[in-house]
Parts: C-alpha cells; sequence; structure tokens
C-alpha cells in the first residue's frame, strides 16, 4: 500500500489553497473589471499582458530558488498578488477614464502569479515519486476541485449579502486578498529543496534535450492557445449566459460537485490499458467545449461548455499531468528549467492564442469575430493528442526499463 509523505500533503493544501485563490480571482477580477472596461479584447490583452511577467517571474523563480527557499519565493509572488488586487478595488476610476489601466493589474499579478506558479510546479514535481504519483494527481485533483466547490460557495454567500453585484465583486476581492495572507502563513511550513543539480540557465529553458523534451515543451505550448481562452474569456462569456453573479456561482459550484466525483475514477483512467482511450476521448470533447458555448451565447452553450470542462477537461488535464509529470522526472538533474521551459513555451502560446482573438477582432465582423477565434485556438489541441500518444508509450517503456 502506498503511503502520501508529509511533503506531498502538504503539497496538496498548498495547492488546493492556491487552486481556490486562483478560481476566485481569475473568475471575478475578468468580471469585475469587465464591468468597467466592457471590452474582450481589453481583456484578451490582459491575458496577453499578464503572461509577459508571468513567464520572466518564472524564469527567475529558478535562479531565485537556488538561494531562497520554496516558502520565500510563494509569499512574495502572493504580495504582488495582494497589491495587484488592492490596486483593483481602489483606483477603479482610472479603468472607467481609461481601461487600458487595467493592464497595470495584469502585470503586477503577472509577476504574481508567475512566482507562485513556479513553487507549486516544483512542489509538485519533487513531492512524489514515481511510485505514488498516480496516487497524488488523484488526491491533488480531489481537493483541487473540493476547493474549486468552496470558492462558489464563498462568492454565493457574499453576493446575497452584497448589495449589488459590483459591490459583491468587490467583497470576493477582499476575501482572495485574507486567502492569500493565509497561504502565506501555511507556506512556512514548507521543508523541501530542488533536485536540480546543475547550475540554473535561463537559456537553457528555451533548449530542447532529446525527442520527449521537445514533445513536451511543444505540447504545452500549443495547450497554451486553449488556456488562454480558458482562464480569460470562458468565464465572461457563461457569466454573461447566466445573467446575474449568484446564478454564475451557483452554476460553477455544481459543475465543481461534478468534478469531484470524477476525481474518484481518475486512478482507473490512468491505468495503463485505460489511459490513451481516457486521452483521445476527453480531448475531443475538450476540443468541443468552448467553440460550442461562442456559437451557442446562451444557457444551452453554458451548460454544454460547464459539463464537458468538469468530466473531459478534467480528465484531460490529469492525463497531461500524469504523463507530464513522469517525463519530466527523467531529467531531475536539471528538474527547475524543464519546468520553468514549459512555463515559458505555455505562456507564449497563451501570448499567441490572445493576440490572435485581437486580430480577429479588427479584421473580422463583430458578429463573427469570437466564435472563429476561439474555434480556431481550439484546435491545436489535436496536436497535444497526438503528442501525448507517443509520450505516454515512451513513458511505459522507460517504467519497462527501469524494471
Amino acid at each position: 500500500m502506498i503511503v502520501m509523505s508529509k511533503i506531498e500533503k502538504q503539497t496538496i493544501l498548498i495547492y488546493s489553497l492556491h487552486n481556490a485563490i486562483f478560481a476566485l480571482f481569475t473568475s471575478f477580477l475578468n468580471i469585475y473589471l469587465f464591468t468597467y472596461t466592457n471590452s474582450f479584447i481589453i481583456m484578451a490583452l490582459f491575458v496577453a499582458v499578464r503572461m509577459v511577467p508571468f513567464t520572466i517571474a518564472t524564469l527567475f523563480g529558478g535562479k531565485f530558488s537556488k538561494v531562497l527557499p520554496y516558502s520565500t519565493c510563494m509569499i512574495i509572488g502572493l504580495v504582488f498578488v495582494i497589491i495587484s488586487l488592492v490596486f483593483s478595488l481602489e483606483e477603479t476610476e482610472l479603468f472607467i477614464i481609461n481601461p487600458y489601466y487595467s493592464l497595470i493589474v495584469a502585470f503586477l499579478c503577472g509577476i504574481g502569479f508567475g512566482l507562485t506558479w513556479f513553487v507549486l510546479n516544483n512542489l509538485s514535481q519533487v513531492a512524489p515519486s514515481n511510485e505514488s504519483r498516480s496516487l497524488f494527481i488523484s488526491i491533488r485533483s480531489f481537493f483541487n476541485n473540493l476547493s474549486s466547490i468552496v470558492a462558489p460557495i464563498i462568492s454565493t454567500i457574499v453576493l446575497l449579502f452584497s448589495k449589488d453585484d459590483t459591490i459583491g465583486y468587490r467583497n470576493i476581492l477582499i476575501v482572495v486578498i485574507v486567502l492569500c495572507v493565509i497561504l502565506a502563513l501555511i507556506t512556512f511550513t514548507i521543508k523541501a529543496e530542488s533536485k536540480q543539480e546543475m547550475k540554473f540557465s535561463i537559456r537553457n529553458c528555451v533548449k530542447f534535450i532529446d525527442e520527449p523534451h521537445k514533445l513536451l515543451l511543444a505540447s504545452n505550448f500549443y495547450n497554451g492557445f486553449n488556456d488562454a481562452l480558458y482562464i480569460t474569456l470562458t468565464g465572461i462569456m457563461v457569466s454573461n449566459a447566466a445573467s446575474n453573479a449568484t446564478l454564475y456561482s451557483t452554476i460553477l459550484m455544481v459543475f465543481a460537485i461534478i468534478s469531484v466525483i470524477i476525481c474518484r475514477f481518475i486512478p482507473f483512467l490512468l491505468r495503463k490499458e485505460n489511459i490513451k482511450t481516457t486521452l483521445v476521448i476527453s480531448g475531443i470533447f475538450s476540443i468541443l467545449s468552448i467553440p460550442v458555448m461562442a456559437i451557442f451565447p446562451n444557457m444551452f452553450g453554458a451548460i454544454f461548455y460547464c459539463t464537458t470542462n468538469a468530466i473531459a477537461y478534467n480528465c484531460f488535464g490529469q492525463v497531461l499531468g500524469f504523463i507530464g509529470g513522469n517525463v519530466s522526472t527523467k531529467y531531475n538533474d536539471r528538474i527547475q528549467e524543464v519546468i520553468s521551459a514549459k512555463t515559458v513555451y505555455n505562456s507564449l502560446g497563451r501570448i499567441i492564442g490572445m493576440g490572435f482573438v485581437v486580430l480577429c477582432y479588427y479584421f473580422l465582423p463583430e458578429s463573427i469575430y469570437l466564435q472563429v477565434s476561439v474555434s480556431i485556438l481550439s484546435l491545436p489541441l489535436i496536436i497535444v493528442i497526438i503528442n501525448y500518444l507517443k509520450l505516454i508509450d515512451r513513458v511505459y517503456d522507460y517504467n519497462k526499463d527501469e524494471e
């Protein structure tokens, strides 16, 4: 029987609380800013701008972690997130005068989340062993989705006791600040060291080591196109379809519960005989989910998206995490460079993806630019599926060799 270590349990706790923070942050900060900017294009630029400091902070996180504990890097990142939230709450008049001031928020939170994601990704890589990775991912996913239930419950309660939706959004962001402080205090308990033996080199982060490494980074790049849509536009689109903030929070809560139920089957789906089928089927529905919601911007589209996101995209993400994690362990002597490289390539995909949405806005009719852009940006997931089918064979070849 596999028993999780203390560092694995601590990582799951920190990961889950961070997931709740990120869920509230991305869902409600985007909508909060959208109420002042009233522009999908500004929000697309918001993501593109956020990804630049996010990527830089991730790279320098590798440098900092050689001289600073992971806990310190995490706390520095949380401080930047808090500053971005305070600026959002206090400078709303600037957003009305000029919506582009919201990009200052993007820059600040980009630095913050760049550092926190670097730490989380490193902890998720160094905490579990190859033997416990499947169990670790399954339990982490369960508690992540559990936190995704708690987040909309909190937001629903806050919205019910607020005078209007905008005030409710402000109160939710204040709750996020409090959660950031709590996470910073918990992070002090983490005692983990990097497994990277070589000196961290930013230049090496963009170089391919071998064919599996190339497939891994290319997949992160193409997956970034879809991620850009997922973390920004989908929340606004579902919120618009729901027509009010309380219904939106309720929808998030219901489908988060479905995600938790699905986690019960993750270990079964990640078995050698099932993993390819899981990857292909969940990948196909993930490709369809956002375009359907863009084509049908009503409750039908919102429910279809939320259903596929709770079931298919959830399973798809678990496969990517499981296989990607196992491939990454082959480069333990330079693990921080590998993790940073994955983030860099993913961020580049997100930036290009949001840039493509902006180009479609300027060159296509307003009535169809969103449908066309999100449909095209969902297609690169086909390449991700193909690459991971190859990586699955590589992973089990590695395990066979080790035996």
